[in-house]
């Protein structure tokens, strides 16, 4: 169990629990238990409720900060304030005062806001929210999204100013560090700083591209690369101007691509390079709207050396949203139930439509979102 050994030689006990989380935060001040016993039943449903303790290290006092909370996303880069959200708003907890703000009651009151994520549709009592980027390094402002943009609230829940205009597109934009997580990395280390040029994920909600884009300080944001393909980035080099990320097509298998210049790195690792020797497919993104008018998406994969000229079988494989997918790299594996390259080698066409749901309806019945 994790335990504060204070250099006046007192034990201070943090974690009550071995099947719990228990964290020290930045700063040396508090710590954090999580309990989940009292929800244990909800668990099973997928209504992941946890009660929040936080142990003062300076006096030992041990209290129950937040009950019950379905979203809870930590705390913030100098340890002195916990962050969740009530399924419509993100709020904060000082721990040495115990006061809570509502940090963007200001945006979501007046509409100008709406962070919470509708393209989930598991029946739940709780909306689900978009997950929040997190901190600045100032620890004055609390980065969050909305379907499309990313917010930065401020702290005292005054107000919030959008970063970013991926809805005029429908291109989703995330800011993300690039500061490597590793032990040596503090998490004021890996916060936002949005004095410097922060970088942003791209991703088309419909178009299914992506890539990366920069937000410089005075808010521009420029657009670096944005393709019909995969990409996975990953932190940039410590000590070097250099950075790293994957490709992938569903006809292009993943290649590491490396240097100073994201868009024009060059391919440092090339995986399979042995599909060149066999047939493969290829996979078309159309949209369809389902018996109660809900536009959807599908992906239709055809099968290995196509002729137009004949019929072939077709598997429909349906499961939530499948159509994100579209430059997933399928490696063919025979211990792999739904793998649509072994179907298509295998002379098949695969239609993976998207469906979603409502409450209480088979999936049959398609619900609008």
């Amino acid at each position: 169990l994790l335990t504060a050994w204070r250099t006046d030689g007192r034990v201070i006990p943090i974690g009550t629990d071995l099947d719990e989380n228990a964290t020290a935060l930045e700063g040396g001040r508090f710590a954090t238990e999580i309990d989940r016993k009292p929800y244990g039943w909800g668990w099973k449903f997928g209504r992941y409720d946890q009660d929040v303790w936080v142990v003062d290290l300076q006096s030992g006092e041990r209290k129950k900060v937040l009950e019950k909370v379905r979203h809870y996303f930590g705390a913030n880069p100098f340890g002195t304030k916990l962050t969740w959200s009530d399924g419509k708003d993100f709020w904060s907890v000082d721990l040495a005062s115990g006061a809570k703000v509502n940090l963007t009651a200001s945006l979501t009151s007046g509409g100008k806001a709406d962070f919470v994520d509708h393209d989930d549709d598991h029946p739940n009592n709780v909306a689900p929210v978009i997950n929040p980027s997190g901190w600045d390094k100032t620890g004055t402002t609390y980065i969050v999204n909305d379907t499309y943009d990313a917010w930065s609230v401020k702290a005292d829940g005054s107000g919030g100013t959008k970063l970013t205009d991926g809805a005029k597109d429908g291109v989703v934009h995330r800011l993300f560090s690039m500061t490597p997580v590793a032990a040596a990395a503090s998490p004021l280390d890996r916060a936002l700083d949005l004095s410097k040029p922060t970088y942003i994920t791209l991703n088309g909600k419909k178009t299914k591209q992506s890539g990366f884009a920069v937000r410089n300080p005075n808010g521009t944001v420029e657009r670096i690369v944005l393709a019909d393909a995969r990409y996975q980035m990953y932190p940039k080099a410590d000590s070097a101007n250099v950075f790293a990320y994957v490709r992938q097509r569903y006809d292009e298998s993943p290649s590491v691509r490396v240097g100073t210049d994201i868009a024009n790195a060059k391919a440092l690792i090339t995986t399979n390079p042995q599909q060149k020797d066999y047939a493969w497919s290829k996979v078309e993104l159309f949209d369809f709207k389902s018996t109660i008018g809900v536009p959807l998406q599908a992906l239709l994969y055809y099968p290995a050396n196509y002729d137009p000229s004949k019929k072939y079988p077709m598997i429909v494989y349906t499961y939530e949203m499948l159509s994100q997918g579209l430059h997933r790299y399928i490696v063919p594996r025979e211990n792999d139930y739904y793998n649509a390259n072994v179907f298509t080698q295998n002379g098949y066409f695969v239609l993976m439509p998207d469906i979603v749901f409502r409450p209480r309806q088979p999936p049959t019945t398609l619900s609008p979102r």
